[in-house]
């Protein structure tokens, strides 16, 4: 079998629902050397019998007892035969010319080691939230911006050359719930990035997301590697020094509790909300914030949305029992950050929470 160009590695737990559009959306590519290197994580859902009903020679099933999502990722790399990896996640859906773009970029820019891309969010039912999420476009943009903003790269967006993978160490499990963004900065301590000003992949958010559960255990991880990027020089290794590890282990310790369900459910409709604002769906983005206030009524994450939505759509409601000065009051302690649709860091003012990225523990 000739060697394809393009391995896209696509880790697969328990994504029934929406593990079909997933896996055609990568088999509808309209630039067609690529394989699949779908990785069955011990799924339990029947996710690995959707992937028996396709017949086509460019998808491989790997299955694996559950090692979680760190190890996945570099099995993937490793088995990969193409001399880039795509990445994809088992409940996002490409673009049909995701690979057409990114491979053209790639091919008139062959410094470049790193590509991210724009992409549009979806909800679990596929409706539409935000149209288009920019992200910063150069490489220096997108150095400066790591750790400091809370989404720089949408991972399941991105390519990366294979060989410039295992030369730095593939991903770093000690970084879980931010592995992207360790593996990414230490890349680009090598490697030029850019991302393709495109969008070529819709984002889905879904209440189960696990990064959404251990946000504090990822921000920590994501402070770290700022850290590292801080007093890195070229020639160093990037890495963590052991006490870096341990401080941040320290704090990983003390404040990454898993969130019980209720507060899950409010950050996952304050992340539905945000999305929305970016789209300029100030409707949608109301209902959120109001469902994620009734989840957690002492989290003023809730209202502070539901105000934005509010100014947006001309109105002053707020929630019943809120009176109008705590409504006055949220909004300014919101700040001005309400032209949502630009910028992707200001489309994330109402919380300190983590990117709606995806990763989750192992068994």
């Amino acid at each position: 079998m000739p060697t394809p160009r393009v391995s896209f590695v696509l880790p697969v737990y328990n994504a029934g629902p929406y593990l079909a559009a997933a896996v055609e959306s990568l088999l509808g590519q309209t630039f067609g050397d690529f394989e699949i290197l779908a990785i069955n994580d011990g799924s339990t859902d029947g996710s690995r019998e959707v992937l028996s009903r396709y017949n086509d020679c460019r998808l491989r099933v790997l299955d694996q007892t559950n090692v979680g999502l760190v190890q996945t990722l570099n099995r993937g790399i490793r088995e990969a035969r193409g001399e880039w990896i795509a990445r994809m996640d088992a409940d996002d859906v490409s673009l049909p010319d995701r690979l057409a773009k990114q491979t053209a970029y790639l091919r008139t820019h062959s410094q470049v080691a790193l590509l991210g891309a724009w992409v549009a969010t979806i909800d679990e039912q596929s409706q539409p939230l935000s149209d288009v999420v920019p992200f910063p476009v150069t490489h220096e943009e997108l150095w400066s911006s790591i750790g400091r903003r809370p989404w720089v790269m949408c991972h399941p967006a991105v390519m990366f050359r294979r060989d410039a993978a295992i030369e730095v160490g593939l991903y770093d499990p000690a970084f879980r719930h931010a592995e992207d963004t360790e593996f990414f900065a230490r890349l680009m301590s090598r490697f030029r990035a850019a991302t393709l000003p495109d969008v070529v992949l819709q984002y889905r958010l879904r209440r189960e997301a696990v990064s959404g559960v251990f946000k504090d255990h990822g921000y920590a991880n994501a402070q770290l590697v700022r850290r590292i990027m801080e007093r890195w020089q070229p020639g160093e290794p990037f890495a963590a020094t052991a006490q870096e590890r341990a401080e941040a282990d320290a704090r990983i310790a003390v404040s990454s509790r898993r969130r019980s369900a209720r507060q899950a459910m409010g950050a996952y409709f304050c992340r539905v909300g945000r999305e929305c604002l970016r789209g300029s769906r100030w409707s949608g983005a109301a209902i959120a914030y109001l469902k994620a206030a009734a989840y957690e009524p002492m989290n003023l994450d809730g209202y502070r949305g539901l105000v934005a939505a509010a100014l947006r759509m001309g109105s002053a409601v707020v929630p019943a029992g809120v009176s109008p000065a705590f409504g006055a009051a949220a909004a300014a302690s919101a700040g001005t950050p309400f032209a949502v649709a630009g910028d992707a860091a200001a489309a994330t003012p109402f919380s300190q929470s983590s990117p709606p990225t995806r990763s989750r523990p192992a068994a």
